[in-house]
């Protein structure tokens, strides 16, 4: 993870360079774990070069290499690339490393955030959805970490581990907690470290523990979002949808009772 300082000294390096090459030159900062790899640009200098803005995804030399795996991650150096509209450009790709010589990652606080939710639970079961595979991935090295038992929601076993009261956290991806899944028994907190833009996902994850059988008189949602990110447009654009559909379903009420 950098550090505050060492990503502040980027800016300003961005800044430096697009200043000491003029405004043909844009010089962009990303966060490779970004929540949503399509929205990992966390700084820019000259954008109009390519159109592109803070909150933007990478360019395909660099989505290409991530696909092939994060340990096979090399710079690449002066090589040419071609502009939505046309436009032929002459670009470098550096990775910052760490003492290991691997691509470090902008920021550990989405994580912090949800030990924080897991100490202040105090031992009351969670349920944390994620969206991004390694997303899922650094949580359960921070849960390894903290030495918190766990387990991913993914078999008939985990299920049952869960219901039972024996997993103090559980992960859980949204697409695998469609109908008919039950685990309300298990605890009555969700927290969605990573949003995706489906609303009925987004309701039917939340309705595996709002539902008959829940003991607990209400259920817990917690967001984890980070500002000035991808995060903030998902969860608007979810509250719209919510309120279209609620207001689509009022008026189809009305109509059946006129």
């Amino acid at each position: 993870m950098l550090s505050a300082s060492t990503l502040q000294f980027l800016f300003q390096l961005a800044k430096g360079i697009s200043r000491q090459f003029g405004p043909n030159c844009e010089v962009v900062v990303h966060d490779l774990d970004s929540n949503d790899p399509n929205s990992s640009i966390v700084a820019i200098e000259n954008g109009h070069v390519t159109g592109r803005k803070v909150g933007d995804g990478p360019s395909h030399v660099v989505l290409e290499a991530l696909r092939s795996g994060r340990e096979n991650l090399t710079d690449h150096l002066s090589y040419l690339t071609r502009t939505k509209d046309g436009k032929i450009l002459k670009s470098s790709t550096i990775y910052v490393r760490d003492d290991d010589g691997e691509a470090i990652r902008i920021h550990d606080r989405k994580l912090d955030a949800l030990e924080d939710i897991i100490e202040a639970a105090n031992g009351k079961p969670l349920l944390v959805a994620y969206w991004y595979q390694s997303d899922c991935d650094r949580i359960e090295k921070r849960l390894h970490e903290l030495h918190i038992p766990f387990s991913r929601m993914d078999s008939s076993e985990s299920i049952r581990r869960w219901n039972s009261g024996e997993l103090p956290v559980a992960l859980i991806h949204p697409a695998s907690a469609g109908h008919g899944l039950n685990l309300q028994s298990g605890g009555s907190t969700i927290v969605w470290f990573g949003l995706n833009w489906s609303l009925e996902l987004y309701e039917q994850a939340n309705a595996r523990l709002w539902r008959q059988g829940q003991e607990a008189q209400t259920v817990v949602i917690h967001h984890i979002i980070t500002k000035d990110t991808i995060d903030e447009r998902i969860m608007s654009a979810l509250r719209r949808k919510d309120k279209t559909q609620s207001a689509l379903i009022d008026a189809v009420k009305a109509n059946l009772e006129v």
